[in-house]
């Protein structure tokens, strides 16, 4: 994955939880999607910025849903992190355009 706008599915092969990655996109208000966002950094003498990451809850047709266990999103972005990529420094999120996201919250960091 390396292009932006190229959108790649992941599946947990111990649930039906499915989820679309999409790299460096716009994010848009879309509050009947469950919505987690990551930044990647990279250490060079202190963090910096190098990336962005989208990350939409799916039903088995690929289709957006609202309502996910909040755990199991979290642990599939990990993974998606660490075992296909391989990377070590992200800050995961929970957009305020996400249906995970309550009206009285700004933003939600892990």
């Amino acid at each position: 994955m390396n292009t932006a706008n190229e959108t790649t599915i992941i599946e947990s092969s111990a649930s039906s939880f499915r989820m679309s990655v999409q790299k460096d996109i716009k994010l848009q208000e879309d509050k009947n999607t469950a919505l987690l966002e990551a930044t990647v950094y990279q250490k060079n003498g202190s963090f910096v910025k190098s990336g962005y990451y989208l990350f939409k809850a799916l039903d088995k047709h690929n289709k957006p849903v609202k309502t996910v266990n909040v755990d199991e999103f979290k642990d599939t972005v990990d993974f998606f992190f660490a075992s296909l990529l391989d990377i070590e420094y992200y800050v995961k999120s929970i957009p305020k355009e996400s249906s995970l996201c309550f009206p009285e919250l700004k933003t939600f960091k892990f």
